[in-house]
């Protein structure tokens, strides 16, 4: 799905003099004082046109998210395999069991509407929790892969595309001693500089999500997975209401990409 909203709202253009209060911008050439939400207000000297923004634009994923899966066999066979199957179902499951299932996710995001000289600063994914599986006293990583590409839907031979991803672009730990994956709220994860590397200004921007157990081809002797919402999930339809993430309704998948961009009309101009 396209571009739902932005977060926080444009300073005003910055005057002679020290930095003003909260809320307003501050000298010409220096960044202004953090405003609603914690988004900068525009940066640079009166003399120049060049202004610079950071904003904070938000994307959820396309009805394509979902997840490839191949098993049971042979763990080796599992791992190794060329291709795997699309189920149907609403929900996202990464990781592996002990009957030798395996499962990769996939997420897409139209970030087009991203300027083409956005300076990406950083990104997170939010990630909406549905399930915990993963056994008592096991903790593995949720990895977030290059998905550049995959299928829009996501076909069979993605399930050997993503076997063979095994760069970090950002992960949450999960802890089934710590219970830290939520299935009442968003779990974020913070996207490292060779996640940011992967997003994509023209087009769709598309990860894979595998677990590190996965990854490092360690043999399930136990169920070490988690679910999360996805598009398709009932109730999930309707547009962010504004707040924070951890207050929204809608549970599908997003990301929250936070950019500066130079001499861009498309986002609007100083005041």
């Amino acid at each position: 799905m396209g571009l739902q909203g932005l977060r926080g709202s444009l300073g005003s253009r910055g005057s002679t003099g020290p930095t003003g209060p909260s809320g307003s911008a501050g000298t010409p050439g220096v960044t202004g004082p953090q405003g609603l939400q914690g988004i900068q207000g525009p940066k640079g000297d009166s003399a120049y046109p060049d202004y610079g923004y950071d904003r904070e634009m938000v994307f959820y994923t396309s009805s394509s998210d979902g997840l490839v899966y191949a098993g049971p066999g042979s763990w080796s066979a599992v791992y190794g395999a060329a291709s795997g199957e699309i189920p149907i179902s609403s929900t996202i499951v990464v990781g592996s069991d002990s009957s030798y299932y395996c499962r990769r996710g996939t997420l897409y995001f139209d970030t087009s509407p991203l300027p083409d000289n956005a300076d990406i600063e950083s990104a997170t994914l939010h990630l909406f929790g549905k399930s915990d599986e993963t056994s008592t006293y096991v903790a593995f990583d949720l990895v977030v892969v290059d998905g550049s590409s995959i299928a829009e839907p996501p076909t069979a031979m993605d399930y050997g595309y993503l076997g063979s991803r095994t760069a970090k672009g950002g992960y949450f730990r999960v802890n089934s001693t710590a219970d830290n994956w939520r299935t009442t709220r968003y779990n974020i994860i913070e996207l490292n500089a060779t996640g940011l590397g992967w997003i994509n200004r023209t087009g769709p921007t598309k990860f894979g999500l595998r677990s590190s157990r996965d990854i490092s081809n360690r043999t399930p002797t136990s169920t070490e997975q988690v679910g999360m919402y996805t598009s398709e999930e009932p109730g999930t339809d309707r547009d962010r209401a504004g707040g924070s993430c951890e207050r929204m309704e809608p549970t599908r998948p997003l990301a929250a990409i936070l950019f500066q961009a130079f001499n861009d009309t498309t986002i609007g101009s100083p005041s």
